[in-house]
């Protein structure tokens, strides 16, 4: 993806022994460590189970959404295959999956509304900032 320009540049820095993307490798690792010691301090590891779970309902939901979206935009498009339901079953799907997601907020810390949505922020900033990078180079 960074060499799609869709991450820094940094990120596609390469091993020469090894070719693996070492920068992306150590970034990783420092979140991951950060994470974990973090955790370890506080013991407050429901928290990363229901982020997880509040992710998971978020990227459901925008799966169905998307699918829906594609349906009614696009609907001369030439499908490859079906999916029993359709429609109905596809708003059904997203409108639970937002159901679940409502619940896991309420029920949870407040902590993990605050993650979740600085998190959904930080992602769609970063991609509007690298779609509009993308459209000034054309």
């Amino acid at each position: 993806m960074a060499r799609e320009g869709s991450l820094p540049r940094v990120s596609s820095r390469l091993s020469l022994r090894y070719s693996t993307p070492y920068a992306a490798l150590i970034f990783l690792y420092v979140v991951a460590l950060g994470v974990s010691v973090w955790l370890q301090l506080t013991n407050y590891f429901s928290l990363v189970l229901l982020l997880g779970s509040a992710v998971d309902a978020v990227i459901y939901s925008f799966v169905a959404m998307s699918f829906t979206g594609s349906r009614l935009k696009h609907p001369e498009w030439r499908r490859p295959f079906r999916v029993w339901g359709g429609l109905p079953l596809s708003i059904g799907i997203a409108g639970l999956f937002i159901l679940i997601l409502a619940a896991l907020l309420a029920s949870s810390a407040w902590q993990v509304s605050a993650l979740l949505f600085s998190s959904l922020a930080l992602a769609f900033g970063y991609a509007g900032y690298v779609t509009r990078r993308k459209n000034n180079r054309a």
